[in-house]
């Protein structure tokens, strides 16, 4: 399984780091975010209201596609210590049914994806998502929180530096190994895991 090609972003937005807690806020139904390159925003990892993109709790139908988060437009590659984003590159505090597809995900110091607090019937598919929770430990390229469920499908995750598995929470992804594309995974509300 190979992933699809993003385009080079001709849209880019940027913060000095730490200064802006949200790059994206998401507060309406059916909203979509595509063919653009996001970095510098959040002024904490793992932190409601400190991310690249946020979709708000309640709202549903949200579509990131094609983007290039936690990165400049002209290369998916860390854009500096001094630079990149503090928060978590995408986060839902509850925000239900949406899609997040065909991206380049990565550099953050927070999470890669963190679907929180309910966040349910999420679509996580065809992604790139690298180096995730730079200097955090304990997060990683995607979050799949208590009471939240996703699908997560064909997607290389690699390099990030959570626990032993990209997923984490009350539904912890096989142990696949890093980089392996697999799936998909359907996630189901406060499951236990068996390793």
């Amino acid at each position: 399984m190979s992933l699809s090609t993003v385009n080079k972003p001709e849209v880019q937005i940027s913060a000095a780091q730490g200064t802006i807690g949200l790059g994206l806020r998401i507060q309406a139904n059916s909203t979509g975010v595509k063919g653009v390159a996001i970095y510098g925003f959040g002024t904490a990892a793992n932190t409601n209201g400190s991310a690249n993109i946020e979709i708000e709790s309640g709202f549903t139908g949200a579509t990131i596609q094609q983007n290039a988060l936690g990165t400049t437009a002209t290369s998916f590659a860390d854009p500096g210590a001094g630079t990149r984003s503090l928060g978590d590159n995408i986060r839902s505090p509850g925000g239900k049914t949406g899609t997040i597809q065909n991206n380049l995900i990565g550099f953050a110091q927070g999470k890669g994806i963190a679907l929180e607090s309910t966040s349910t019937g999420w679509t996580v598919q065809n992604n790139e998502i690298r180096n995730n929770g730079i200097n955090n430990a304990g997060l990683g390229g995607i979050n799949i929180g208590t009471g939240s469920t996703a699908t997560v499908s064909g997607d290389l995750i690699i390099n990030s530096q959570g626990a032993d598995n990209p997923i984490s929470g009350s539904a912890p992804m096989p142990a696949w190994g890093w980089g392996e594309v697999k799936g998909p995974y359907q996630t189901e509300p406060n499951k236990q895991s068996d390793q």
